[in-house]
């Protein structure tokens, strides 16, 4: 739950604060600013089931690396370049995190609820929870900070939230890691069991 919290948490902060940040921020204008939705909604027709098909080929942690990367790296480009080449660079940056984080976390929940079969629905329940709760305290976060401090410390407080999300990652895929194995025997063995069985 935690874990879905921070990194919902982190790609959401920009969410529905994008066109103020563009607009008031970037001086785009709105037209430009409706555009970069419109590329960003066919990055992720493109590149989403390719971030898909990494998380179960590849690795799943290198997936969600990709998204800690993608919100880092957003962030100092909306820093540092405040105009339309900057804006929509960061948007689609941006765009491709949620693109990676949205396969291999439901991936991951999939395979966590599977560990308790009876209490499955109970867990994906709780694990979406942590995660719909970062995507509505995300933005209230990101507001509170621009009003009080600026622009510059919403985006560097994304960028520090997004490090310390990826470092609570490792740490809970090595222990979920840890903990399924004994899980994933068991089913191997009933497998195998079963397996016999049938050519009995």
């Amino acid at each position: 739950m935690v874990l879905g919290f921070l990194m919902s948490g982190s790609a959401k902060m920009i969410g529905g604060l994008f066109p103020l940040l563009a607009i008031e921020y970037g001086g785009l204008s709105e037209a430009q600013t409706g555009s970069i939705y419109l590329l960003g909604a066919v990055l992720i027709l493109v590149v989403g089931p390719g971030f898909g098909l990494l998380s179960d080929r590849v690795s799943r942690r290198l997936v969600l690396l990709i998204r800690s990367i993608a919100n880092v790296t957003s962030s100092l480009v909306f820093m540092v370049a405040p105009n339309l080449v900057g804006m929509v660079s960061g948007y689609l940056i941006d765009e491709t995190g949620k693109a990676a984080f949205r396969p291999a976390w439901g991936a991951l929940m999939a395979e966590s609820s599977g560990l308790d079969r009876r209490n499955r629905a109970y867990i994906m329940a709780k694990l979406s929870l942590g995660e719909e709760a970062g995507a509505v305290m995300g933005p209230v976060f990101a507001s509170l900070l621009w009003n009080t401090w600026g622009v510059i410390a919403m985006l560097a407080a994304r960028i520090v939230l997004a490090v310390v999300s990826e470092i609570y990652a490792i740490v809970v895929t090595n222990s979920y890691a840890a903990d399924a194995e004994p899980h994933r025997e068991v089913h191997a063995r009933k497998g195998r069991q079963a397996s016999r069985d049938n050519h009995k």
